[in-house]
């Protein structure tokens, strides 16, 4: 996948990620002769959308008076309170049929403000609107528990990782851009039906491997839980295991672009991370270790995991 040398951030031997091809799209595509025609009289080009993404070095696109706002463009695009996460939490809240995802999006948009810090514009919150935003924070952190990171759409996604690495080149997504939109839901799911990779006929026949143990917690915890034993003795006693690691951050690291602030009632403005509580509270990512067997084996996997359990006491897992 081709980018301009401006935007190549990584070895070009590295895997086209989703953002490359969403940089593709805009510079190199149908879209940008659409983006051209549509904008060039008001000064703005594809190159000044795709920075947005994925910062130029060195380069002040968007000053106006003598101030930066690249800062609150791209916050608007990717921060702790963009407008993508804003976007997909209430519409997946809506298709899952859960109420984990809902949050005050009009009041909180209602409260956004720029704020100016030398010499360039950030993203900034009024201190009335903070439970709206906290209430944004924590559906996310819900939906990522309860939804995202559920056990049934975690293991039907490695099955599915399975499968596309074991096609090989019977099914590889497009170089070409324009190529690359074509491929939707329903190729990948024909793709499947006509396969008969064994991934693939466990995913048509919605055939899931049974959970047989999984351990949550915060990432530091898992320093004294292993499965890895656990998953190992399984293999070593012809069961034929599968073991998901997964997590979900609520909040990111500190960032100077990606910064939040706050104005408060007697209007100073301080970072948002250090206003609310919750940057604290949830800074270690949510944990998922699980352990899971084919239906056939779930009765064997049972019986062992009892006496591995009653070995090693092991009171700190769920067993399913």
């Amino acid at each position: 996948l081709q980018l301009p040398e401006a935007f190549c951030h990584s070895s070009a031997q590295q895997q086209a990620t989703h953002e490359d091809y969403t940089l593709k799209l805009i510079l190199d595509s149908s879209l940008t002769q659409a983006l051209q025609q549509q904008f060039a009289d008001q000064g703005i080009e594809p190159k000044h959308v795709a920075s947005l993404i994925r910062p130029l070095p060195a380069q002040k696109l968007f000053t106006h008076n003598q101030l930066d706002y690249t800062p609150i463009l791209q916050q608007i695009i990717s921060s702790q309170c963009d407008a993508d996460r804003m976007d997909y939490l209430r519409r997946d809240s809506f298709f899952a049929g859960v109420d984990y995802g809902k949050f005050d999006a009009d009041w909180l948009m209602h409260n956004v403000v720029p704020i100016q810090k030398e010499g360039a514009v950030y993203l900034g919150i009024l201190g009335r609107a903070l439970f709206a935003f906290e209430d944004f924070l924590l559906s996310r952190y819900h939906m990522f528990s309860a939804v995202y990171l559920h056990h049934t759409p975690v293991l039907f996604g490695e099955l599915l990782r399975r499968c596309f690495c074991s096609l090989g080149d019977s099914f590889a997504l497009p170089a070409d851009v324009e190529g690359y939109l074509s491929i939707d839901d329903i190729t990948v799911w024909n793709t499947l039906r006509t396969s008969l990779n064994p991934w693939a006929r466990l995913i048509v026949q919605r055939r899931p491997y049974h959970l047989l143990i999984e351990h949550r917690g915060k990432k530091q915890q898992h320093d004294d839980v292993d499965l890895q034993h656990l998953h190992a003795h399984l293999v070593q006693q012809e069961l034929e295991p599968v073991m998901i690691d997964s997590q979900s951050t609520l909040v990111q690291s500190r960032a100077t672009t990606n910064e939040l602030y706050v104005l408060t009632a007697t209007g100073t403005t301080m970072p948002l991370q250090d206003y609310t509580p919750l940057y604290q509270r949830y800074k270690h990512p949510a944990c998922f270790q699980r352990i899971y067997v084919p239906m056939d084996q779930k009765r064997n996997a049972n019986k062992i995991l009892a006496a591995w359990k009653q070995k090693y006491s092991m009171k700190s897992y769920a067993s399913v």
